[in-house]
């Protein structure tokens, strides 16, 4: 099916300077727009992140780019988790605050702050429990 559309100037010369610079017709730029739009559901929720927000937001979740959801929510959930074997204590962003800003005082990362708080927990563990 052919369709026609008006594109205004200003996207359409964007449209134009993309197609130049990947030598591509304008109308192959506009196809692979409108498929990877077509793939989202307007009723759903979608969070859209482009520079610089998404470069900050792997830098704090550390572990290279982002790759897909599924590598966002696990490194969510890592940043947000201390885990001892199967117990876990989920922290709130504040608490997460907290711990760096601990570590940085102390002039450590925050995952050798928490392995110094494991290490103290296991050697006193049996003296913690009643």
């Amino acid at each position: 099916m052919r369709l026609m559309i008006t594109v205004p100037d200003d996207q359409a010369d964007v449209l134009k300077r993309e197609a130049d610079a990947r030598t591509l017709p304008v109308e192959s730029i506009i196809e692979e727009r409108i498929t990877a739009a077509m793939r989202l559901d307007p009723s759903k929720r979608y969070v859209i992140l482009d520079q610089p927000i998404l470069g900050l937001v792997e830098e704090r979740l550390g572990g290279g780019h982002l790759k897909d959801r599924d590598d966002l929510l696990n490194k969510v959930s890592r940043l947000a988790r201390i885990k001892f074997g199967q117990h876990e204590i989920k922290l709130t962003p504040g608490q997460m605050e907290e711990l760096d800003w601990r570590s940085r005082k102390m002039g450590r990362t925050v995952d050798q702050l928490i392995q110094t708080a494991y290490e103290q927990f296991a050697e006193n563990f049996f003296t913690l429990v009643p």
